[in-house]
Formats: structure tokens, C-alpha cells, sequence
């Protein structure tokens, strides 16, 4: 039974996670392309800031929030703004459309730290790394067929229709998160230490932190830009397929290699 438990909270995470960022990914990847057709490319590209800036300033509060809603109403609460910002565009409207992207912002705070726990609970130490890439290997893996699918469907579709069916991928993703059982419904005080943020050992990972971020919104701003102009919008998927393939190949390598070698290894190598 308890095998069964660790198996179906893995399973569902990764179910719900894979579906999630189908819906999402294939929605941010073809934004500013899209935008920049309709002569929109700012508020596409300030929906970017305020979104990934939220996320930014949230992620320091994520842990007091999910102290107080719960592990798995954080995981529920927080994919249900990947939805909102879908629709949001779908609606046509500049205040809303803002106003999403900096909900979507902190819901993606509590989906990350929410799922990542879950995930690392629910797991034996010896497979911890391996379950952790399955997770992101499942939000790479929907994210490479949301992007695929928006760039088969483009030519034939307007932008309300394909980003509803971005939004229907969410929709399909999220009664999974709803499956899964927490153990242990409190949250340990020791992961709300603000001294963290100073200890030698992240202080030593930001530049990796920094950088995979940095050029992971490059792939959805100014790369997106340069297709657009030198290739055209049917590109713009082809691209980003390459580059979802090789992080996925990458995500599930370095979670197994994890768990084999010492993780200080593993990460002076990515350095």
C-alpha cells in the first residue's frame, strides 16, 4: 500500500504536470510571434517581465503560503492561474491579460516548490533525483507537444481557437492533481529559514539558476523574434521542438546520473 501511495502521487504529479505545460508552454512559446503580427509585440513581452518578475518576488513567500494552504491545494491553486493566463488571451483584454500574467507568476511559485515537495516526500532518498527528472522530463515532454501542435495548427486556426485549446490541455491536467494523497499535511519550519538564501551552498549554484533562467526566456522573447523575421512563424515550433528534445533528453540523464554519482559532481560538470 505505501508502495502504491509513493508510485500514484509520481504518477499523477507527472500526469498533471505533463498536460499543464502542454497547455502552457505551446501558449508562451508562439506569444510574442503571435503578438507581433497583430502589432502587440510590448504587451507581449511586458506580460513576459511581469510574469517571470512575479515569480521572481513570490518564490521568497511560496514557503509561507504553502505552510498555510496546504501542499496540495498550493499544487491546485497554483496550475489553476496556467489556466486563467491561457483564457486570457482568448478574452481579448489588455487589463486582464496583465493581470494574469503576474497571478500566473506566483501561482507558478506554489505549483514548483508545492510539486518539488510532493515529489521529494513521496520518494525513497535513493530515487529522489530519478523522480524529480520524471516529473520534469513529463513538464519538457507537454511542453514539446503543446509546441509541436501549436505549430501544426497555426495555419489553420485563429489565435482564439488554438489558445482555447491550449487552455482544454490545462483543463485536462489539473482533475489529476486532485488524486494525489499527502502523507504529511504539515510543512517542516526549517524550510521557511530565511537564512537560506545566504547559505554558501546556494550562493555557489545562482550563477546556474541565473543563467538556465536567463536563457530559458530568451527562447520565448528575442530567439522567437529573430525566427520571426529570418524564417517566418511556421518555424518558430520547429525551433523550439529542437530545443525541448534536448532538455528533455538532458533532464531525464542528469536525474538518473544524479542518483548514481554525488550531486556536487553532477553540478561542477553542468558548471
Amino acid at each position: 500500500m505505501k508502495k502504491f501511495l509513493i508510485n500514484r502521487n509520481i504518477l499523477f504529479t507527472s500526469i498533471g504536470c505533463f498536460w499543464i505545460f502542454f497547455g502552457f508552454n505551446g501558449a508562451q512559446q508562439y506569444l510574442v510571434p503571435l503578438f507581433k503580427i497583430q502589432g502587440k509585440s510590448e504587451l507581449a513581452l511586458t506580460s513576459l517581465i511581469l510574469l517571470y518578475s512575479s515569480f521572481l518576488v513570490s518564490g521568497f513567500f511560496a514557503p509561507w503560503m504553502i505552510r498555510f494552504l496546504g501542499l496540495k491545494r498550493s499544487f491546485i491553486l497554483g496550475a489553476s492561474t496556467y489556466l486563467f493566463f491561457a483564457l486570457s488571451v482568448v478574452l481579448n483584454n489588455n487589463f486582464i491579460f496583465v493581470l494574469t500574467s503576474i497571478l500566473i507568476g506566483i501561482g507558478a511559485s506554489l505549483l514548483w516548490v508545492s510539486s518539488g515537495k510532493i515529489i521529494a516526500d513521496s520518494s525513497i532518498i535513493e530515487e529522489s533525483g530519478k523522480n524529480l527528472g520524471i516529473q520534469f522530463a513529463s513538464v519538457l515532454i507537454g511542453s514539446l507537444f503543446g509546441v509541436t501542435m501549436g505549430g501544426m495548427l497555426l495555419k489553420n486556426l485563429s489565435i482564439d481557437r488554438l489558445y482555447v485549446l491550449f487552455s482544454l490541455a490545462i483543463v485536462i491536467g489539473l482533475p489529476f492533481l486532485f488524486l494525489i494523497k499527502i502523507k504529511d499535511k504539515t510543512i517542516k519550519d526549517n524550510i521557511l529559514n530565511i537564512s537560506y538564501l545566504f547559505d554558501k551552498k546556494l550562493i555557489f549554484i545562482f550563477p546556474v539558476i541565473f543563467a538556465s533562467y536567463f536563457l530559458s526566456a530568451q527562447t520565448f522573447s528575442s530567439m522567437n523574434e529573430v525566427i520571426l523575421s529570418k524564417f517566418g512563424i511556421l518555424y518558430v515550433g520547429v525551433f523550439a521542438v529542437c530545443l525541448q528534445v534536448s532538455i528533455v533528453i538532458g533532464a531525464l540523464t542528469i536525474g538518473k546520473m544524479s542518483d548514481i554519482y554525488d550531486k556536487r559532481f553532477i553540478l561542477y560538470i553542468l558548471m
